[in-house]
C-alpha cells in the first residue's frame, strides 16, 4: 500500500501511521489465521473465510510487505493456500469477500499458483445497473444503513478490479458506473466505510481529501490495534 504524500503540517500524521501499523498487523495475523482454523469464539470449529477475518489479513499483509516493510510471510501463505483450498471446495462466493482475496494476494499481477480469473468474472458479473454492487448475505445487516453497506461492496469491488491487469474496457465501463453511484452517496457511520473512503479516494479522488480522512482513522485506532465497528466508539 503507497501512502499519500502528505504536507509538512500533517507529517505526524504520516509517522503515526506507519506505528499503527505493528500492532495492527499482529491482530489480523492472530485473528486471520484462528478463523481460519475455526478456533475463534465466534465461529469454534466451523473454519471458513467470510466475515472479513481471513481476507483482511491476507490483504494488509501482503500490501505492506509491498510497500518494503517486513510481515510474517510464511504465515501468509500458509493462510492463502488453506483458503484457496476452502474457496475450491466450496465454489461459490460474493464480490465483498472476491474483491478482499483479489486484493490480498501476494503479487500485484496475481500469486502464479493460483487462478484468479473466476472472482474477476465473477465481480464484474454481479454489479447492478445501477454502477454499484449489492452487501449480500450477512453484510446487510451490520448496524448500520443498507446503503452504507452497498457503497462499501462498491468500494471493496473498485478497488479489486483496479488491482488486476489487461481487464480493458470492461473495468474501465465499471469503473465510471461505480464512481458516478458513489458519488451521490453519504458519509458512514462505520470504521470500515471510512477505511474504504480512503482507499477509493487514494486511487480515484483527491490528495486533500485523503490526508483529512488519514487522519481521522488513526484518531479512530483503539489501543489493541484495532477499531471499533462504528466511528467514536467508546473504546471501552
Amino acid at each position: 500500500m503507497e501512502l499519500p504524500d502528505a504536507p509538512p503540517v500533517r507529517a505526524a500524521a504520516v509517522t503515526s501511521l506507519k506505528e499503527a501499523l505493528v500492532p495492527s498487523l499482529a491482530y489480523l495475523e492472530r485473528d486471520g489465521s484462528a478463523w481460519m482454523r475455526g478456533e475463534s469464539p465466534l465461529n469454534t470449529g466451523n473454519g471458513c473465510i467470510s466475515c472479513h477475518v481471513v481476507g483482511f489479513s491476507l490483504w494488509s499483509h501482503n500490501a505492506v510487505a509491498r510497500s518494503g516493510l517486513s510481515v510474517n510471510n510464511a504465515e501468509m501463505e500458509r493462510l492463502t493456500q488453506e483458503a484457496m483450498e476452502f474457496i475450491g471446495r466450496r465454489g461459490k462466493g460474493r464480490a465483498v469477500t472476491w474483491s478482499q482475496f483479489l486484493l490480498g494476494r501476494s503479487s500485484p499481477a496475481g500469486a502464479v499458483e493460483y487462478d484468479w480469473s473466476g472472482m474477476v468474472e465473477g465481480t464484474l458479473a454481479s454489479q447492478e445497473r445501477e454502477g454499484h454492487w449489492r452487501a449480500r448475505g450477512q453484510f446487510p445487516t451490520q448496524r448500520r444503513p443498507k446503503i452504507e453497506s452497498d457503497a462499501v461492496a462498491t468500494m471493496w469491488s473498485l478497488l479489486a478490479l483496479d488491482s488486476m491487469v489487461d481487464l480493458g474496457d470492461r473495468d474501465a465501463e465499471a469503473r465510471e458506473a461505480a464512481l458516478s453511484w458513489l458519488g451521490a452517496s453519504t458519509d458512514g457511520v462505520s470504521s470500515e466505510w471510512l477505511a474504504m473512503r480512503l482507499l477509493t479516494e487514494l486511487h480515484f479522488g483527491a490528495e486533500g481529501e485523503t490526508v483529512d480522512l488519514l487522519a481521522r482513522l488513526i484518531d479512530e485506532q483503539r489501543s489493541d490495534g484495532g477499531w471499533s465497528w462504528l466511528l467514536a466508539a467508546s473504546p471501552g
